[in-house]
């Protein structure tokens, strides 16, 4: 997290105020931690074999989110 706060430091504070900035990363960015720091929504593309596996969960795998 540290590298990339540095990044956005870097960007101009008058562009960043008027701008969104798309933060991309490798699975590793994936962490409970970087997330919570980012506070912001994620989302991935569900690709056909993916659900697929998700389809053949047993209903006892899943768990009420609160």
């Amino acid at each position: 997290m540290l590298h990339l706060s540095l990044a956005l430091s870097q960007l101009s504070k008058r562009k960043h105020r008027r701008r969104q900035a798309l933060i991309r990363t490798d699975s590793g960015g994936g962490t409970h931690d970087f997330l919570s720091w980012l506070s912001y929504s994620t989302g991935f593309t569900i690709t056909e074999g993916i659900q697929q596996a998700i389809l053949r969960l047993l209903d006892s795998a899943w768990t009420l989110a609160l």
